[in-house]
């Protein structure tokens, strides 16, 4: 048969074993989310890098497109230049008296 003093302790050391267990999953709550920090900084850091990279692309696809731009327009130039010239051709061969 037990006291009650040795029914209290042994219902103190139980609940100190259950603390203990309670703690212990803490710390491993803790390390877990110790190393997602670590991995979500180290994320944050390469994300930084290609946003600096994409940024830089973008910079680049920009001159690229107002050089594209300039070239169209040149061509666009030329196009009309060379409907002028087939023009004139038409009519200097129209001008022209017909071979008999």
């Amino acid at each position: 048969m037990t006291t009650p003093e040795a029914e209290y302790f042994r219902r103190v050391r139980r609940a100190e074993n259950d603390i203990i267990e309670v703690y212990g999953l803490l710390e491993g709550i803790q390390r877990t989310v110790d190393q997602q920090t670590v991995t979500l900084a180290h994320h944050s850091v390469l994300l930084n890098g290609h946003t600096v990279r994409l940024d830089r692309m973008e910079t680049r696809l920009n001159g690229v497109e107002t050089r594209l731009n300039g070239v169209e327009t040149r061509l666009q130039g030329v196009e009309i230049r060379l409907d002028e010239h087939g023009d004139m051709l038409k009519e200097i061969l129209r001008r022209l008296p017909a071979a008999t």
